[in-house]
C-alpha cells in the first residue's frame, strides 16, 4: 500500500516520523461493494474506542455499528473509487454528537477491500498546529542564516535552500529544485561524490574547506560541513571563510534538523514562553556553560540569570514582549561550575501558532570585550606603575565621601604625603630602583590604611591618602602614623639596601574646606610646611601659624 501514496515534503516526513508514531489513529478495514453493503472486518484499538464497537479486533461488524452519517459518506466514497479506481480519498464530515473527524479512505489491492484512516478534530487541530509552526521555525532558521544552506535527498537532489544561497551563488530556488548541486567546480566533482558517498552512510564531514562556484562563474573560498539527517535528507551549510558562522535563529521544534544547523555555532540559542520558562536550548549551551539542554529545558530562564543584572533584563524582556523596544543586553549567565560568564542577548517575539508567542533568544559570549574594557577602565583611573587609583578616581571617590558625610555628620580626612629626597634615589639609583621605590610604598601604604581608605598617586613620589568616615580627627592621625612608621623600614631593592623618611600634611572636613580642590589644596599646603621642618613628619593644616 505504501507505493500507492505520494512521498511528502522532507519536512513534513521529518515530522511524521517524531510525532505521529505516539498518535493513536481510527484504523478501519472494510468491504465495500457496488450495491452499497458495507462491512468492518478489521480495526485497530482507537477504532473500538472511538466508535464504541464490541467484539474482538477480527470479529466481522456490520454497518449498523458505525454512525449513519459516516456509513454513508463511506458507501459513497467506496462506490466512486470502485466506479473511477481512485486509490485514495481524503475527507471531513461531522456526526453524531458534534464529532468530527478527518479520514482516508484507501482503496487496497483487492478492489472490494478498504482502509479507513481517521483521526479526531482534536487530533486534526493539534497536527496542524505543530506542522505551523515546525514550518515557520524552520523557515525563520533557514531565511535567517548567515550561512548558505542546502537541503538535499539521499540522492544528493536539492529540495530547499535559503535566501542566504541565492544571495551569495547567484541561483533561485525555483532554478535548482530537483537537480543535483549547481556550484561543483570540475576539479572538485570526484572529490565530492567521494564525501556524499560517506554522508549517505551517516558520516558527518565537518567545515570541508574548498572553493565553490557561483552562477556568474566566480568561485568564492568556503568552509562546508555535510549533515545525514535520520537516512532521508542531507543537510550542507556553507560560510564564508572570512566569517565565523552565526546560527542566532528562531526556534525548531524539528530537532534533529534544527541542531544540524544550529550545533555549528556556539552561540546560545533558547526559546522561552513569556512566563519566563525555556521551552528549547541549543547544543552550545553544553560547551559554553557546561549545561546539556535537557538541564535548561522546562526551567526558568531567569535562574540563569546574576541577580544584580534580573532588573534590566526582565525590562527589556518586558518591553521586547509590549512592542515598545527591542531586546538587545549584556548580563552575567551562571556556568555549570557556579562562576558567572558575559554574554550579549539579543531577542525577538516569534509567533509560532495562534494566539502563542514565544521568544527567540541568541546569546553572544563576550568575555574578551568585557576584559577589554576592564583594562582600558583600569587605564582610565588608575596609576599604570602602581596600579593605585589616580587624581579622576581620586576625585570621585571624595565627592562620594564627602556627600556620605554630609548625610552622616562626619568628617574627612584628606593626607598628601611624598617621599623625602626621592628625586636623590632616583638620581644615583637609576630609575629602576626609583619605579620600585613607587610601588613598595603603594604597597606599605596599603597595608596601613584601612579597608575603607583610598590610597592614589598623584604623580612623581606625591601620594594621597583619602580617610572617611571620620568621629574624631585623631582616627585619622592614627592612620597617618600608621603610615609613617611603616615607611620608615628598611628597603631592599636588588642590591640597594637604605631607609626614607615621609612628609605629610592633612586637611579636614569641614573645618578645612568642603571641595575636593579645596581639602586637595590645604593637604598639599599642609605638606609643604611639614618639608620645611625636619623634625616633623606630617603639618595639619588648621595648625599652621
Amino acid at each position: 500500500m505504501s507505493n500507492m501514496i505520494t512521498t511528502s515534503a522532507a519536512s513534513d516526513y521529518v515530522l511524521e516520523q517524531m510525532i505521529l508514531p505516539s498518535i493513536s489513529e481510527i484504523i478501519l478495514f472494510m468491504n465495500i461493494t457496488e450495491d452499497g453493503t458495507l462491512t468492518v472486518n478489521k480495526f485497530n484499538q482507537a477504532g473500538a474506542d472511538y466508535f464504541q464497537l464490541s467484539g474482538d479486533k477480527d470479529d466481522i461488524i456490520t454497518e449498523q455499528g458505525l454512525p449513519s452519517e459516516l456509513v454513508r459518506a463511506l458507501v459513497e466514497r467506496g462506490q466512486y473509487a470502485l466506479e473511477h479506481s481512485e486509490v485514495s480519498q481524503t475527507f471531513q464530515i461531522e456526526f453524531g454528537n458534534s464529532q468530527l473527524i478527518d479520514g482516508t479512505l484507501f482503496m487496497l489491492d483487492d478492489e472490494k477491500q478498504f482502509m479507513l484512516i481517521a483521526t479526531d478534530q482534536k487530533e486534526r487541530v493539534r497536527h496542524e498546529q505543530e506542522s505551523r509552526q515546525y514550518d515557520e521555525m524552520i523557515e525563520a532558521l533557514l531565511d535567517g542564516s548567515e550561512d548558505a544552506i542546502v537541503i538535499q535527498d539521499m540522492n544528493g537532489t536539492i529540495e530547499k535552500v535559503n535566501n542566504c544561497f541565492e544571495n551569495v551563488f547567484g541561483w533561485v530556488e525555483a532554478d535548482i529544485v530537483g537537480q543535483g548541486l549547481p556550484f561543483i567546480p570540475e576539479f572538485l566533482k570526484e572529490e565530492l561524490l567521494m564525501i556524499m558517498v560517506k554522508a549517505r552512510l551517516g558520516e558527518r564531514i565537518d567545515r570541508f574547506e574548498t572553493k565553490l562556484q557561483r552562477k556568474n562563474g566566480s568561485r568564492i573560498d568556503v568552509s562546508m560541513t555535510i549533515n545525514p539527517v535520520n537516512h532521508t535528507n542531507i543537510i550542507v551549510t556553507i560560510s564564508d571563510k572570512s566569517y565565523e558562522k552565526d546560527l542566532e535563529k528562531r526556534l525548531e521544534k524539528n530537532e534533529a534538523l534544527y541542531q544540524m544547523i544550529t550545533e555549528n555555532s556556539r552561540d546560545l540559542i533558547s526559546v522561552i514562553s513569556l512566563d519566563g520558562v525555556v521551552t528549547y536550548a541549543s547544543p552550545s549551551y553544553k560547551q559554553v556553560l557546561g549545561f546539556s539542554a535537557s538541564a535548561i529545558e522546562g526551567h526558568w530562564y531567569y535562574n540563569l540569570i546574576h541577580k544584580d543584572d534580573l532588573p534590566g533584563f526582565h525590562k527589556q524582556l518586558l518591553a521586547l514582549v509590549t512592542g515598545q523596544a527591542s531586546l538587545k543586553y549584556e548580563m552575567r549567565i551562571r556556568h555549570a561550575q557556579g562562576h558567572w560568564i558575559w554574554i550579549e542577548v539579543e531577542g525577538a517575539l516569534a509567533s509560532f501558532y495562534e494566539n502563542h508567542k514565544q521568544v527567540v533568544i541568541s546569546g553572544r559570549d563576550i568575555r574578551e570585550r568585557k576584559h577589554l574594557e576592564s583594562k582600558l577602565t583600569q587605564m582610565a583611573y588608575h596609576d599604570p606603575l602602581t596600579e593605585l587609583p589616580n587624581v579622576r578616581l581620586l576625585h570621585d571617590r571624595i565627592e562620594v565621601a564627602l556627600t556620605q558625610a554630609v548625610g552622616l555628620e562626619q568628617m574627612i580626612a584628606v593626607v598628601a604625603l611624598d617621599c623625602d629626597k626621592f628625586k636623590q634615589i632616583n638620581d644615583t639609583m637609576g630609575h629602576d630602583v626609583g619605579d620600585e621605590l613607587l610601588k613598595g610604598i603603594a604597597r606599605r601604604l596599603q597595608q596601613s590604611v584601612r579597608a575603607n581608605d583610598t590610597v592614589a598617586r598623584i604623580g612623581g613620589d606625591e601620594f594621597i591618602l583619602l580617610i572617611p568616615g571620620l568621629e574624631t580627627k585623631d582616627e585619622a592621625l592614627e592612620v597617618v602614623e600608621a603610615c609613617m612608621e611603616e615607611l620608615k623600614k628598611t628597603w631592599q631593592i636588588g642590591e640597594h639596601s637604605f631607609k626614607t623618611t615621609s612628609s605629610m600634611g592633612v586637611s579636614y572636613y569641614p573645618t578645612d574646606g568642603t571641595k575636593v580642590k579645596q581639602l586637595i589644596k590645604n593637604a598639599d599646603l599642609a605638606l609643604y610646611e611639614a618639608k620645611k621642618n625636619p623634625e616633623m613628619n606630617y603639618q595639619v593644616f588648621a595648625e599652621i601659624k
